[in-house]
């Protein structure tokens, strides 16, 4: 009885791998190659707040080692570009309002064209009689380059460079 159990076993398991066997595993063709990976945009802020007057670090890097990091937020009047290893000081002035602000950073080719993106936010408070010690930088953190914000500025379009054409023909300004 043993023997004729066994018997069985071994042929639906022979049966069994050979079924298997005749099944196509994934249809591959050889000569395919895998899909490039994207392109990644990183950003780090450390610590994620500040008090007006304190500062922050922003570590910004890409996946191509030549692209331009551009960092883009509310609390500086122009586009900045992280030079070096992409370590930026920011230096929170007393004009700053406090609140919520986005960091954006855009990798760019030398080129100009456009690679990834990424955007982290980072929170401005006001410094009050009992409020806790900020906290520190990392200590391994050297910046490239030091930003200070300031408030943010409207952009006015005074009388020189209006945008209406000139009533008699000429150009607007």
């Amino acid at each position: 009885m043993k023997r004729s159990v066994a018997a069985v076993i071994a042929t639906v398991a022979a049966s069994a791998s050979m079924w298997l066997a005749t099944v196509p595993a994934k249809a591959v063709p050889a000569d395919a190659n895998p899909a490039p990976r994207p392109d990644k945009a990183m950003l780090n802020i450390t610590p994620k707040w500040a008090y007006v007057g304190g500062q922050f670090a922003v570590t910004a890097t890409c996946s191509h080692r030549g692209d331009l990091r551009v960092l883009f937020t509310p609390l500086l009047h122009l586009p900045v570009i992280a030079p070096g290893a992409g370590n930026v000081l920011f230096k929170v002035t007393n004009k700053t309002f406090p609140g919520a602000d986005v960091i954006e950073l855009w990798c760019m080719t030398r080129k100009g064209a456009f690679d990834a993106a990424a955007a982290k936010p980072v929170e401005i408070f006001r410094r009050l009689p009992r409020s806790p010690k900020a906290p520190a930088l990392p200590k391994h953190f050297r910046p490239d380059l030091v930003v200070w914000t300031t408030m943010p500025q409207p952009i006015a379009v005074g009388p020189k460079h209006r945008l209406v054409p000139h009533p008699r023909g000429g150009h607007a300004g």
